[in-house]
């Protein structure tokens, strides 16, 4: 993280995608005295006590247009700074911000229109995990001369992070599938944080071998099962030297442990693990879990009960999460794998007689760890083929083996490759988008041009060239690249 001094003269192609700001405010009585004075808004909401103690916020708080105010010294100070002109935004409250109460922004450079030397900025406001406000930004750099002189005086509060160096977590390291996804990983160059439920002769091993590849390791050794730990976890995440972009979670107690053990490994240790990382993640508008459950809550194999019930539990506690910040940056996999060929699962009945072995999940993990832009939740994997999609998407069928329905469904994945590309070529002809764009940031209101008129058009020649026909419901939910991709696979 750096911080810089705004007297710099920073021109369009100083500016990278991913660039973000970040600063913390607190507003108090004086900032709404400033800002009614100027407004003219004198709603007691935002100044009489008792009258707002009858709202359902149980208290005053700060007006819409104070709480975006910061907005402009994002773009007048920081991106660009000097040579701002500020053509636009869109704002969305999404909760309210409350007097003497410290929240952070974080603004991003999420695209760069080159030909118009336009900055789109994705601002969130937020307090813990509580996202309180979103806001997009269109800023024009402006050319021209200037007098360096006047910008001596010129500073901003917060800081600035751009590239730096991200970590990949991993936990139940030193398990079989564990050891694998580590070394695939090391071999990869990745800096890498295992944590581990005990040293000895096994995860040392591991860890040495690891060393060989990989430039950093570093180790945490903790009982995930034990809420007292989680106190030394986030003390390692706040004091990390770098940024732990990704949490692979691959921990899981002993296939027949009880419920108790299972949900505090595979439910309250997830949970506990991801909402340690999430206000970092949101700090850079960026994060990724990678979670690995079981095709055994689809089985329901007799013995397992309390095993497949922790799994769900934390899929559908995921799939919440991916619902809830996936717009933020926020990137959630489940990838639940048929039997591997591990002394975890040795005991495990499934119909599939069929093992893999751990380099073949570790091999889908690794691939999902790298690929900065699927946003798919849901990977169910077997020996003989991979299913790509929501939690909800298998199907009721009869008498009909799981095996077909994989074959079949991996030709659907190449018919689902070949629209997807069809798609891309639509918004780039469409929209005279770059083809190497940054997908995850393709949308209504994300890019130049597409507003929501613009978008009305767009979908009826969507529906043209690819003979389909959409509900307005369909419409209303489908505002940006993931979201259509999505709909066209249920077509």
């Amino acid at each position: 993280m750096r911080v810089d001094n705004i007297s710099k003269d920073k021109k369009f192609d100083d500016f990278q995608v991913g660039d973000t700001y970040v600063v913390n405010k607190i507003f108090n009585k004086s900032d709404y005295s400033s800002f009614s004075k100027l407004s003219g808004d004198k709603n007691p909401l935002h100044h009489d006590e008792d009258y707002a103690k009858l709202n359902a916020f149980k208290g005053t708080i700060v007006p819409l247009h104070l709480v975006i105010a910061p907005l402009s010294s994002v773009a007048g100070m920081v991106f660009p700074g000097h040579r701002s002109l500020y053509l636009s935004h869109e704002v969305k409250s999404h909760l309210p911000v409350l007097f003497n109460k410290e929240v952070t922004y974080s603004s991003k450079i999420i695209e760069k229109n080159t030909a118009e030397k336009i900055l789109l900025i994705r601002t969130i406001v937020y307090q813990g995990t509580d996202i309180l406000l979103s806001a997009h930004q269109k800023v024009q750099v402006r050319d021209g001369e200037i007098d360096s002189n006047k910008l001596k005086n010129m500073k901003f509060q917060g800081s600035i992070i751009s590239k730096e160096e991200s970590s990949i977590l991993i936990t139940g390291a030193a398990g079989e599938i564990g050891q694998a996804i580590t070394m695939q990983l090391a071999k990869k160059g990745e800096n890498l944080v295992l944590l581990v439920r005990e040293l000895n002769g096994k995860t040392n091993k591991l860890i040495n071998d690891a060393k060989e590849y990989s430039p950093n390791i570093q180790v945490i050794q903790m009982d995930i099962s034990d809420e007292k730990n989680y106190k030394k976890f986030k003390n390692f995440v706040s004091k990390y030297k770098g940024f732990i972009e990704t949490v692979i979670f691959a921990a899981s107690p002993k296939i027949n442990a009880n419920i108790d053990k299972q949900m505090a490994v595979n439910y309250s240790g997830l949970k506990n693990i991801i909402e340690s990382c999430l206000p970092f993640w949101l700090k850079r508008q960026y994060g990724k879990i990678i979670y690995l459950s079981s095709s055994a809550i689809h089985y329901h194999p007799q013995g397992v009960d309390d095993y497949t019930a922790a799994k769900a539990a934390a899929t559908n506690y995921l799939d919440g999460i991916r619902k809830r910040f996936v717009q933020w940056g926020v990137r959630v996999h489940c990838l639940a794998s048929g039997k591997v060929d591990t002394s975890f699962s040795e005991n495990l009945n499934l119909p599939s007689v069929i093992q893999m072995i751990p380099e073949q999940v570790a091999e889908q993990v690794v691939n999902l760890a790298q690929d900065k832009g699927t946003s798919n939740f849901y990977y169910w994997l077997e020996n003989s083929g991979l299913r790509v999609g929501d939690y909800d998407f298998i199907e009721n069928k009869t008498e009909r083996s799981l095996e077909p329905e994989i074959k079949n469904d991996k030709i659907m994945q190449e018919v689902s490759s070949n629209r997807r590309d069809a798609l891309k070529d639509l918004i780039t002809d469409f929209f005279n988008v770059d083809k190497n764009a940054n997908w995850d940031n393709v949308g209504i209101g994300l890019i130049s041009g597409w507003d929501s008129l613009r978008h009305i058009e767009f979908i009826l020649e969507l529906e043209r060239r690819f003979s389909i026909k959409l509900t307005s419901k369909e419409v209303e939910l489908t505002t940006n690249f993931h979201d259509l991709c999505n709909l066209l696979e249920k077509k």
